[in-house]
Parts: structure tokens; sequence; C-alpha cells
């Protein structure tokens, strides 16, 4: 974009620097000095419309990378939140199976329970930074929803295991 604007300078220079010495040559000299700001000024239009058309080109590009970015980052929250919806079904199961415990196996089930709820909740902060990130914020606070959700699951399969009374994967 600098070149071009340069170029156009240097056009509009050389083109003022024949029309003031073709006032001091005869006639001749004089059509040669307007030919050549004509062609100056064709040059210059060229140029500025070259530099437009680069313009609108980058924002056209610009534009088009956001979207996609958007787009993927959309897919990426898409699967995020069918993970957690599948995690969430089973972490339900998992307490109604927990809730027909008594003594000390109930102790157990009710602190997995109070893990993954917490762990729950931790990821629900996660998910909200993630909507209202963007760009390099939001590729780390991404990395932070994984660790949460692979959190989740792990504490959902301690109290698998607890309800089962099997031993964890």
């Amino acid at each position: 974009m600098h070149i071009i604007i340069r170029r156009l300078g240097l056009l509009l220079f050389s083109s003022l620097a024949v029309v003031s010495l073709g006032c001091r040559e005869g006639k001749d000299d004089r059509a040669r000095a307007i030919e050549a700001q004509r062609r100056a000024e064709q040059e210059l239009t060229s140029a500025r419309l070259e530099a437009e058309e680069s313009v609108a080109r980058a924002k056209r590009e610009a534009h088009e990378a956001a979207a996609r970015v958007e787009r993927q980052r959309g897919e990426a929250r898409a699967g995020l939140q069918r993970e957690v919806d599948a995690l969430d079904r089973k972490l339900d199961a998992l307490k109604k199976r927990g809730n027909k415990t008594a003594g000390e196996a109930k102790q157990s089930v009710d602190s997995a329970v109070d893990e993954a709820n917490r762990r729950r909740s931790e990821l629900d902060v996660s998910l909200r930074k993630l909507e209202t990130e963007t760009g390099q914020a939001w590729e780390s606070v991404k990395v932070d929803v994984d660790r949460a959700v692979d959190s989740l699951e792990r504490s959902i399969g301690d109290l698998e295991s607890t309800v089962t009374r099997k031993p964890a994967r």
C-alpha cells in the first residue's frame, strides 16, 4: 500500500515538473508536456484504482477468515455442548442410583457426588468464559474447558465406581 502511495506521489511530481518545463519551451514542448501530464494522470488513476482494489481484496479476505474462524469455533462449542450433555445425563443417572445406597456406601457416594457437582460447576464457569472470549484468549479458555471436561469425566468415573463398587476405568 505504501509503495502505491509513493508511486502516486512520484507520478504527480513528475507530471508537474514536465508541465513547468513545457511552459518555458516552445509549442511542441508544451504538447509533449501536456501528453506527459495526461499519461501521468492516467497512471495516477490506474495506481489509485489498483490501491483501492488491493484494500477491498484485503478487507474481503480478512472478513472471510474471521467468518471461517467463527464457524470453526461454533462447531467446537457445539461439540463440547454435546459432550457436556452426555456427561450430565450420566451424572444424573449415577446420582439416582447413588440415592438408593445406605450406610458407609452412602457417605462415599455423597462425597463422590459432591466432587462431581463441584467439577460440573467449574466447567460451567469455563463454558461461560468460552462464549465471551475472542482471538488468542478464546484458544486459552478452550484449553481450560477441555481440562474441566476431562476433570468432570474422571469425577464421574469415580462416582460410577463408587456406586457400582467396581474399580474406576
